[in-house]
């Protein structure tokens, strides 16, 4: 008792979900040089993400024996600072397996996707890869409201709007 002991702190998880969302911390707020002030910053740092094959087998404790591999669907992006930013998306199309990046009203296919890896990224959405939710015959249209909301959060019409512009093109 009352003694100070070396300690190990360790993650794991009991089971996982088939839709995996990863929040980065993209926003730092500290005591400022005044007693009750805080000072806010922007982190834009580029943090390397895998776009297939997120592994997290060895964070699974269940023991199981299956493997536990994500696909990356969608990226929400930041762009800007704290007193004002603006928010795009990548999304990846289920039926062409292609990329496309949300703008506003604007839609457009992403010709290299290693693009989409960026210090603007603020959201990563993986997808299971053996799910049965989803399945690749699908496409954005199938994506739930708050998919979609949380993807687009400045206008969340566009990815409905983009759906439209390559049905009628």
């Amino acid at each position: 008792c009352k003694e100070h002991v070396r300690a190990f702190k360790q993650l794991g998880l009991w089971s996982v979900p088939d839709v995996f969302i990863v929040g980065l911390k993209r926003f730092h707020y500290s005591q400022g040089w005044r007693r009750h002030s805080v000072t806010r910053e922007k982190i834009n740092s580029l943090v390397d993400f895998p776009i297939r094959g997120l592994d997290v087998s060895e964070y699974v404790m269940s023991g199981s024996g299956e493997d536990y591999i994500y696909d990356l669907f969608a990226v929400s992006n930041h762009s800007g600072g704290l007193g004002g930013g603006h928010y795009t998306a990548y999304a990846r199309n289920f039926r062409n397996g292609k990329w496309y990046d949300f703008n506003d009203r604007s839609c457009t296919e992403v010709r290299d996707e290693r693009n989409i890896i960026s210090s603007r990224a603020y959201q990563l959405f993986y997808r299971r890869r053996n799910s049965k939710l989803w399945p690749m015959e699908l496409h954005v249209e199938a994506y739930p409201t708050f998919l979609r909301e949380s993807m687009v959060s400045a206008h969340p019409s566009t990815l409905m709007s983009c759906v439209a512009m390559r049905k009628y093109r």
